[in-house]
């Protein structure tokens, strides 16, 4: 089967991110409609533009590669316009925090660790991410709102 690659903007904790969870130890990640970051790619390759952005932001600082197929291209072509490579970044951003505050909660809760710095800090370290690209101080904030909304008790 023939594959085509899509270039998305993107910021390099995410591709780190997204990389590690869905490419299967390559650097391409493999649209398919059965996993989740294919599910959305495949949405936002077909979606029609529905609010004007003039240009990508440039403060996306690297790409991740997408391979898709090249029958789903000859079917239905394709257009990423800069407000979907928002939205999938929206989403990629997402999946990290949540998978993140989920790693907290969870070792919190069954006493692995109390430290959330910790578990933030090594959280980063298995994506390979810098605090450089995610500060700690950002993080700690967006987790105590996260913990707060849901009413979470550490």
């Amino acid at each position: 089967m023939n594959m085509i690659s899509i270039r998305v903007p993107t910021y390099s904790y995410l591709k780190k991110f997204a990389q590690a969870r869905y490419s299967s130890g390559k650097d391409n990640i493999c649209v398919s409609t059965s996993k989740s970051p294919g599910i959305v790619m495949w949405k936002i390759l077909n979606r029609k533009n529905y609010r004007p952005f003039k240009t990508i932001d440039p403060h996306y600082d690297t790409h991740l590669v997408f391979m898709i197929s090249e029958r789903f291209y000859n079917n239905s072509g394709f257009f990423l316009s800069a407000e979907n490579t928002f939205i999938f970044n929206r989403y990629l951003k997402h999946q990290f925090d949540e998978s993140m505050f989920d790693h907290i909660t969870i070792n919190a809760y069954s006493g692995l660790s109390s430290n959330i710095e910790r578990q933030i800090l090594d959280y980063l370290e298995y994506y390979n991410i810098s605090e450089s690209e995610r500060s700690l101080c950002s993080i700690l904030k967006k987790f105590q709102r996260w913990r707060n909304e849901r009413k979470v008790v550490i």
